[in-house]
C-alpha cells in the first residue's frame, strides 16, 4: 500500500514544482508587493460614506453644486475615491455642463482619467435640484448604474429623499440621501 502513495506523491511534487516556477516570473504592481488578494480587501460602501472624510468631501461638493443651481440652470458635481492602507483620497472633482432645465444636453458629468487603477474604490456624484417644467425622477440613472459597472466600483449619489421632485419639492428642508448603486464592493482585481 505504501508504494502508491510514495509515486502519486513524486508527479505531485514535481507539478508543485513546475507551477512554482512558472508562477515565479509573475510581476505585481508595486503598490501591492508582498499582498495577496486574501491580504486586502476594498472597503464596503458603508465603510466608505461613513468616513469622516469621504462625508466631509461629499457635503462640500453638494454645497457646490447646490452654489451653482438657480432657476434657469444646473450642474452636477462629482470625484473619484480612492483608498490604500486605511486611507482615502480623492481625484479632482469633475463638473458637468451648466445646462438650462429646458435643453436637450444632460448635465451628466464626464469624468476624468483614473489616477490610480489599483486605489480606486468608489465613485461619487450628486443630482441637482429640479426647477424646470414637470420633474425628475430620483437615484441613479441608468447611465450612473452602467459607469459603475465599467468602473467595477460601488457609485454613491447624493440626491433627495423622494420619488421625484418638482420646482414645488421643499428644498430648503430636505438633506441629502445617499443612493448606492453597481458593486457594494469593489472586486479584489488588479487592472
Amino acid at each position: 500500500m505504501r508504494i502508491p502513495i510514495k509515486i502519486l506523491s513524486v508527479p505531485f511534487v514535481l507539478l508543485s514544482l513546475f507551477l512554482t516556477s512558472c508562477n515565479d516570473d509573475i510581476e505585481e504592481p508595486s503598490e501591492y508587493k508582498g499582498r495577496s488578494t486574501e491580504d486586502f480587501q476594498y472597503p464596503h460602501v458603508y465603510d466608505i460614506v461613513n468616513n469622516l472624510r469621504v462625508d466631509n468631501e461629499m457635503c462640500r461638493a453638494w454645497d457646490r453644486m447646490l452654489s451653482y443651481v438657480n432657476d434657469n440652470s444646473r450642474l452636477e458635481i462629482g470625484f473619484y475615491i480612492y483608498y490604500d492602507k486605511g486611507d482615502y483620497w480623492f481625484s479632482e472633482w469633475f463638473y458637468g455642463p451648466n445646462t438650462s432645465y429646458e435643453s436637450e444636453i444632460s448635465p451628466i458629468i464626464k469624468y476624468g482619467d483614473v489616477e490610480n487603477k489599483n486605489a480606486l474604490c468608489a465613485f461619487f456624484h450628486c443630482h441637482s435640484p429640479y426647477f424646470g417644467v414637470g420633474s425628475r425622477g430620483t437615484g441613479p440613472s441608468d447611465k450612473d448604474k452602467e459607469a459603475a459597472q465599467i468602473l467595477g466600483v460601488p457609485g454613491i449619489l447624493y440626491d433627495y429623499n423622494a420619488e421625484s421632485i418638482s420646482w414645488f419639492f421643499p428644498y430648503e428642508d430636505s438633506l441629502p440621501m445617499p443612493y448606492f448603486f453597481g458593486y457594494m464592493r469593489r472586486p479584489n482585481r488588479y487592472f
